[in-house]
């Protein structure tokens, strides 16, 4: 038995794969990529309609909390007594601050960056879902 393994495989061919090969393997991808979209798209319109619900909410919520502090009177003391306000206006200031809902502001902002990120996740996956691509299309 020979021991020189380069002389052994140097006359043999590299094994070559049916000319089909590459076209059954991008299909089984495709079906496999359209099904993941095809599972993940649900779950996204979920996230968007339940963001969406929590949004409204949230500024429902947002607005009892301005008019509860006493936010608005407070801010409408600007347009009204301007030369009071610019004489003292750093309390002004720190007295809208600490009138502002920050909780119901940052509940707010929250669901409205879901939606954002659930509405980015839901294009995504059905612009994916309905591009024709050239070679999509020639399985087809």
């Amino acid at each position: 038995m020979p021991t020189d393994y380069n002389k052994l495989f140097q006359r043999l061919e590299p094994p070559a794969p049916r000319p089909e090969l590459l076209s059954i393997v991008l299909a089984r991808i495709s079906v496999e990529h359209r099904r993941a979209v095809m599972a993940r798209a649900p779950a996204f319109a979920a996230m968007f309609f339940s963001a969406m619900a929590g949004l409204f909410f949230s500024i429902r919520l947002l607005w009892l909390e301005i008019y509860q502090t006493g936010f608005v009177p407070l801010s409408s003391l600007a347009f009204s007594d301007f030369s009071l306000v610019m004489v003292n206006w750093q309390d002004y200031v720190f007295s809208l601050l600490e009138n502002l809902p920050a909780i119901s502001i940052a509940a707010v902002l929250i669901a409205s960056l879901v939606g954002l990120i659930a509405i980015r996740g839901l294009a995504a996956n059905l612009s994916t879902l309905f591009h024709r691509s050239a070679l999509r299309s020639q399985f087809n």
